[in-house]
């Protein structure tokens, strides 16, 4: 399923709101944890940096697969679950410059992998 965390009027959408198919225009989000429901997640019309924090890479996870575009942010985030071992390509963020796209896989052993990337 896919997912706009923003879009309307410069507005970031509730992830939550996102998934129901409502959108959620007086409610701002710069943080948001990704999980099973998200698949591809596009950040547009974003008021500055937005984190996203990835879910466990373990054994429920693997092969899971997280398509993120970032539109026009000024910058955004992919951070590791705080307070785990895991990493983001061996490390606990990644940038996902503006205009660019990143595919990310789960190994299931606390690593986050680029699958693809694209500017």
């Amino acid at each position: 399923m896919g997912c706009w965390l923003g879009g309307v009027e410069g507005k970031l959408l509730a992830a939550q709101a996102c998934l129901a198919g409502r959108m959620d225009e007086g409610r701002r989000l710069r943080t948001a944890t990704l999980d099973e429901s998200h698949y591809a997640v596009v950040v547009k019309g974003a008021p500055g940096a937005v984190k996203l924090t990835l879910p466990l890479s373990d054994a429920a996870s693997v092969g899971r697969t997280y398509v993120i575009r970032n539109v026009d942010a000024s910058s955004v985030s992919l951070q590791a679950q705080p307070g785990s071992s895991d990493t983001v390509e061996d490390k606990t963020t990644l940038a996902v410059k503006k205009k660019a796209a990143v595919t990310l896989v789960a190994d299931g052993e606390g690593g986050w992998w680029l699958a693809a990337t694209a500017q």
